[in-house]
C-alpha cells in the first residue's frame, strides 16, 4: 500500500474509533466529577470499567490501523492472518466484556449506603 493510501487508511480508522474514545473519556470525567454521589465501591467499579474499555478501544484501534501495515511489510503472512485476527478479536472481546462487567458491578453496587442497624424496640 502506498504511503498516502496508508495515511488515509489510518486516518479513517482513527475517525471511526473517535466517538467511542470521546464517550469513554467523558464518562470517566463525569463519574470522577460526581464521585461523592456514588458509593466508594460503585465509583471505583465505574471508573475501572470505563478505563478498561478505553484501553481496549485504543488497542483495538491500533490493531485495526496497524493490520494493513503488518501485512504490507510481510510481518504477518496472509496465511496466518485469519488465525491471528481471530485470536486478537477474541482477546479484545473478552477485555471489552471485562469492562462491561465492571460497569454492571458499578450499577449493582450503586445503591444508597445501608443505614446502621437500629436496636429493636421492646414493649
Amino acid at each position: 500500500m502506498a504511503g498516502v493510501d496508508m495515511i488515509g487508511y489510518v486516518a479513517m480508522q482513527a475517525v471511526s474509533y473517535l466517538p467511542s474514545v470521546i464517550l469513554l473519556v467523558v464518562g470517566i470525567s463525569l463519574v470522577a466529577a460526581r464521585r461523592q454521589r456514588l458509593t466508594r465501591r460503585s465509583g471505583t467499579f465505574a471508573i475501572g470499567g470505563l478505563a478498561f474499555m478505553l484501553v481496549t478501544t485504543v488497542i483495538s484501534a491500533a490493531w485495526s490501523a496497524g493490520l494493513v501495515f503488518l501485512i504490507d511489510n510481510d510481518v504477518v503472512d496472509t496465511n496466518s492472518f485469519g488465525p491471528l485476527s481471530l485470536l486478537v478479536g477474541v482477546v479484545l472481546t473478552m477485555l471489552n466484556g471485562g469492562g462491561l462487567g465492571l460497569l454492571i458491578a458499578a450499577v449493582l453496587t450503586g445503591g444508597p449506603e445501608p443505614a446502621p442497624p437500629t436496636a429493636p424496640v421492646y414493649q
